[in-house]
């Protein structure tokens, strides 16, 4: 009850946990505290929780998915890039893969360029990805150039596979190079 109370954001991570729990009354608090927090000024403790979010979705207690989309659509929005950028930086990979996730999803350009100086290869994948398939052909060309650089083989392979679509004239030279 105290978290429900709570005004803080801090809170938002424990109703997360107690929103799949096996005593109804305790989930069903838990549900509508969540439902109501669902707004601008709480996309900051949802953002730093994302993967939590995430976690509701495998939950068999409970259908989550209304809930699950309502946040997603709060942190998609432009308004919510900033905390987004925020899951970006906060090094825990979990938080960084969901946030590119949605970035993705919701078509948020300036996050996804951001992502591309994460340290988790994986979350740069998914960002040149997006943005290689995304990007009118010039700026898919000279993004792939850059990614030839990545220290993830990954992202180079995807910089290649890009150029080779594109049917860049140099590609021999960059081939050996690379």
């Amino acid at each position: 009850r105290a978290l429900i109370a709570s005004s803080i954001e801090l809170a938002i991570p424990f109703l997360l946990i107690r929103a799949n729990d096996w005593v109804n009354p305790v989930r069903n608090m838990a549900l509508k505290a969540l439902h109501r927090r669902i707004k601008a000024k709480d996309a900051a403790g949802f953002g730093n929780s994302l993967p939590l979010v995430d976690d509701l979705l495998d939950c068999k207690r409970h259908d989550h998915e209304e809930l699950v989309t309502s946040i997603y659509e709060l942190l998609g929005s432009g308004e919510s890039d900033e905390h987004l950028l925020e899951g970006l930086r906060s090094g825990c990979r979990f938080t960084t893969r969901s946030c590119i996730r949605l970035a993705t999803e919701f078509h948020r350009q300036q996050v996804c360029e951001f992502a591309l100086s994460c340290n988790d290869d994986v979350t740069r994948l998914i960002a040149a990805k997006y943005l290689l398939d995304q990007s009118p052909p010039e700026t898919a060309k000279q993004l792939a150039g850059q990614l030839l650089e990545d220290r993830f083989a990954e992202v180079r392979s995807e910089a290649l596979r890009t150029m080779i679509r594109l049917d860049v004239s140099d590609l021999r030279e960059l081939l050996v190079a690379a």
